[in-house]
C-alpha cells in the first residue's frame, strides 16, 4: 500500500494548470487520488449517483470530512437514457455493468470544469471491493474478466471524455 501511495503521489506531483475534476466514487481509491491531487493542484470532485445512494452519501460524508468540493449529478431517469443513447456504441458488447459505469463516466466528463479528469479505476477489480465479488463462488474467474477488461473500459472512457 505504501508503494502504492507513493506512486500516486509522484503522478500528482507532476499535475499542473487550473487543476483537475475527479471522479468521485465515495470509495476509497478516489479519496486517495483527491487527497493526493488537492496536494499540488485544485480539486473538483464529481459523485454521479441517485438521490440518497451510496456513492451520493460516501462521497458527502468525505465532502465534509476532508473539505473539498463536490458537485453531485443526481442520476434520473431521462439522464440516464440520454447518457445511454452516447455511450451505447462505444460498448463492445451489451453489458449492464459497462453501460452503467459507462453512463456514469460521461455525465462526469459533462460536468467536469477542468481540462483533466482523474479516475480511482481498478482499485475494486483488483482488490475485490465490489458487491459481486461477495461470496462469489467464481471470484478469481470474475476479477479475473473484470480486469482484462480494464484496459478497454478506459479506453472507452477516454473516447466519451473526448466528446464533451
Amino acid at each position: 500500500m505504501t508503494l502504492l501511495l507513493e506512486r500516486m503521489l509522484d503522478y500528482c506531483s507532476t499535475l499542473q494548470g487550473d487543476g483537475v475534476s475527479i471522479a468521485f466514487s465515495g470509495g476509497v481509491d478516489s479519496l486517495f487520488l483527491t487527497l493526493c491531487a488537492r496536494t499540488f493542484v485544485p480539486v473538483q470532485c464529481i459523485v454521479v449517483g441517485t438521490p440518497g445512494s451510496f456513492d451520493v452519501q460516501q462521497a458527502r460524508f468525505f465532502k465534509t470530512t476532508y473539505d473539498f468540493p463536490l458537485d453531485v449529478v443526481e442520476l434520473e431517469k431521462n439522464s440516464y437514457l440520454r447518457a445511454l443513447k452516447v455511450v451505447g456504441p462505444y460498448l463492445d458488447a451489451p453489458d449492464p455493468m459497462r453501460a452503467n459505469l459507462g453512463v456514469v463516466m460521461y455525465l462526469v466528463f459533462e460536468s467536469a470544469k477542468r481540462g483533466t479528469v482523474l479516475v480511482g479505476h481498478g482499485a475494486d477489480e483488483y482488490f475485490g471491493g465490489y458487491k459481486k465479488y461477495q461470496n462469489n463462488p467464481h471470484l478469481e474467474r470474475e476479477r479475473a474478466n473484470d480486469l482484462l477488461h480494464l484496459q478497454s473500459d478506459m479506453e472507452r472512457y477516454i473516447r466519451l471524455g473526448r466528446l464533451k
